[in-house]
């Protein structure tokens, strides 16, 4: 901007003036993936971060001229969600129960909820069950049903409720479950001196186990080496594989070169993450092909 104005023939009074006002007009835009710490530094309120983690919101913000965060739009999820990531501090439950006590139980049972006391600042906001609409309410509203989700968090000082997010279901509705597991995982030989991962990725949703291709999958090897001079096994080294964006379920992986001679045995243990989650394997004795 500035060399186009030079080139202009605008005189430096012009040109600060031009700029300056250039810099007024300009805005930060940013989206950020958690919002835990703009809650612990007092830019927004636990209220705002509860609903948008609950809701899946992603919040476009700005800054007002004046170092404070505001927020300029946002859009949220209207289809069913079956995994709600929860931010530091907020509980989750499914189930309520009205209590005359000052008291509300979370659970969907009354012998099995546990119960919290709360205030007249206890704030309850109800979220329809297709995500589309949020109303507040007050606490002493809150009924009792054994299928609603529930999102809250605990006042530190005194232990009381301080905000619940209530996510309306219906008696038909059925919670997802999803578990990742890496089944049968072991090092293996492939061709000369060089070791391999096995094992298969799996997903169980409510019960149903079924064949996951993971993505971002690395392996990190520890391997030690014989000493025949000691008996004893070398120091370890470790290898890491280059992160593979797409395993499909079943294949071998992780193909690692490894300057030991063939017919040689190695102690060999590994470490596998992707984006569901760590797996370690345990070490164990294998003779290089």
């Amino acid at each position: 901007m500035i060399h186009d104005l030079i080139a202009a023939g605008k005189s430096f009074e012009q040109i600060v003036e031009l700029v300056e006002e250039k810099i007024r007009s300009m805005h930060t835009l940013f989206v950020l993936d958690s919002l835990d710490n703009l809650v612990k530094n007092g830019r927004i309120s636990r209220t705002v971060a509860l609903l948008a983690n609950v809701l899946s919101i992603r919040l476009l913000m700005s800054d007002d001229g004046h170092g404070a965060i505001k927020n300029i739009s946002k859009d949220a999820k209207t289809e069913i969600i079956t995994n709600a990531s929860t931010a530091t501090g907020i509980l989750t439950g499914t189930g309520t129960q009205a209590d005359r006590r000052s008291v509300l139980g979370i659970g969907t049972t009354k012998a099995s909820a546990s119960y919290y006391a709360y205030t007249k600042d206890t704030t309850v906001f109800y979220v329809a069950s297709d995500y589309k609409s949020v109303s507040a309410s007050q606490i002493t509203s809150v009924g009792t049903d054994a299928n609603d989700e529930v999102y809250f968090t605990i006042n530190d000082n005194n232990k009381t409720l301080k905000e619940v997010v209530i996510v309306s279901r219906d008696d038909s509705y059925t919670p997802v479950t999803s578990e990742y597991s890496f089944d049968t995982p072991a090092v293996d030989t492939e061709a000369t001196s060089k070791i391999k991962m096995t094992g298969t990725f799996k997903r169980t949703v409510n019960g149903v186990t079924s064949n996951y291709d993971a993505s971002n999958v690395v392996v990190t090897y520890t391997v030690q080496t014989w000493n025949d001079a000691n008996g004893q096994w070398n120091n370890p080294v470790t290898y890491t594989s280059a992160k593979i964006s797409t395993l499909t379920a079943g294949s071998a992986f992780a193909v690692q070169q490894l300057p030991v001679p063939s017919g040689k045995a190695v102690l060999v243990s590994a470490t596998v993450t992707c984006d569901v989650g760590t797996w370690n394997i345990a070490e164990a004795v294998i003779t290089l092909a």
